[in-house]
């Protein structure tokens, strides 16, 4: 069990950290990498400020069993474990995925509640209804356009 409440955890890298059990409230986590990280009934949550877990980078992680409140806008979760995981919050403040990727993520046995999956960007991710591939164009378009940007730099192109 580790506690990491409160304490600014911005851009630091947990890639293969062993958070089970872990206590993540309150953190300032933008950029923040969790690749393949055991976060098995980790509780993780902005704790109503919002500052949440914008564009961090859960790919690969084990989140089977953990609970996750808050904001996490922009977040990569590619081919994470999300089974007898929670997504919940209340009326007055809902969870937010707004752009959240879940590419290949196992979500068959996430609990949701008040959580508003309009724009998240679903892609070969198996929710508790079914297989969801509604945001793979989606996601290619993102990819083709960050090539062509690379491409920008390079003369003649």
């Amino acid at each position: 069990f580790i506690d990491l409440s409160f304490v600014n955890l911005e851009g630091a890298n947990f890639s293969k950290a062993n958070l089970t059990k872990g206590e993540l409230w309150g953190n300032k986590t933008a950029g923040t990498i969790f690749i393949k990280a055991n976060m098995t009934n980790a509780s993780i949550s902005d704790s109503g400020q919002r500052v949440g877990f914008i564009e961090v980078d859960f790919s690969f992680a084990n989140l089977a069993g953990a609970r996750l409140r808050g904001n996490f806008d922009k977040a990569n979760f590619t081919n994470v474990n999300l089974k007898g995981a929670e997504f919940a919050g209340s009326s007055d403040y809902p969870p937010s995925i707004n752009g959240t990727i879940f590419l290949g993520a196992d979500m068959s046995s996430t609990k949701m509640k008040y959580v508003n999956l309009k724009e998240a960007i679903f892609c070969e991710t198996l929710l508790p209804w079914g297989n969801d591939n509604s945001g793979c164009e989606k996601l290619f378009n993102q990819e083709i356009e960050k090539s062509n940007e690379n491409f920008d730099d390079i003369p003649g192109f």
